[in-house]
C-alpha cells in the first residue's frame, strides 16, 4: 500500500503505477491491473482490483469504521466509470451503501488529465456538483472515496469537499495506484 498525503482523514493506493527496471519503467501488477480495467474494461482486473480494496476496509482503521462508499463521480452520460464499478463491487463485498448513484458532475466536466494542476481545481469548481436524491443524509457519516488513480490528489479532494460541505465527518480517499509524481502535469 502507498499512504498518501493530502487533505483527506486518510488516503491509500494499493500501489503504484510503474517500476523502475534497469532503465525503464514498467508497470507494477497493480498498474498492469488498473491499466487493463479502465482501458480494456476486463472484469477479471475490475474484481482483482476490487477483492484488494474490499481488504484494506475490512481490515485497515479507519476505513473498517466507515459507513458508506462512494466512486468519484462520472460525468454525467459517460458509459463506464471504473471508479464506480470498483464502489459497487467493494459495497458488496463489505457490506456497506454504495452512494456512487447520488452524486455526479453536470455534463460539461472537463478531462483533467491535460491541465496543470494548479487548473485542475478551478476546472472541477466551474462545473456544478450535482445530488441526484435529495434524501441522501451524510450528516455525520464517514465515507470512503474511491478513484482508479491518484496523480495529483486534486479530484478526490474536490469530491471529499463537496461530501464535507454536504454534512460527512469524515472522507478517506481509496485508489488503486499512485503515480510516480504528483507534479505530472506541471508543465
Amino acid at each position: 500500500m502507498v499512504f498518501l498525503y493530502d487533505c483527506l482523514d486518510a488516503s491509500v493506493a494499493l500501489g503504484y503505477t510503474f517500476q523502475r527496471e534497469e532503465d525503464r519503467r514498467t508497470r507494477t501488477e497493480t498498474g498492469s491491473l488498473e491499466h487493463s480495467a479502465k482501458h480494456r474494461r476486463c472484469s477479471n482486473s475490475i474484481d482483482q482490483i476490487a477483492t484488494h480494496m474490499a481488504d484494506v476496509v475490512t481490515n485497515f482503521q479507519p476505513y473498517n469504521q466507515a459507513d458508506l462508499i462512494c466512486g468519484a463521480p462520472a460525468q454525467q452520460g459517460k458509459a463506464f466509470h471504473l471508479p464506480a464499478e470498483l464502489a459497487v463491487m467493494i459495497a458488496v463485498r463489505v457490506k456497506l451503501p454504495d452512494i456512487t448513484a447520488d452524486f455526479s458532475f453536470a455534463e460539461d466536466k472537463p478531462s483533467l488529465k491535460d491541465l496543470k494542476v494548479d487548473e485542475k481545481w478551478d476546472a472541477l469548481a466551474g462545473v456544478e456538483f450535482l445530488t441526484q436524491d435529495n434524501t441522501v443524509t451524510l450528516q455525520g457519516k464517514s465515507i470512503i472515496l474511491v478513484d482508479d488513480k491518484y496523480q495529483s490528489g486534486i479530484t478526490l479532494q474536490f469530491v471529499a469537499s463537496r461530501l464535507l460541505e454536504k454534512g460527512a465527518s469524515k472522507v478517506f480517499g481509496l485508489c488503486a495506484v499512485k503515480t510516480w509524481r504528483d507534479d505530472d502535469n506541471t508543465s
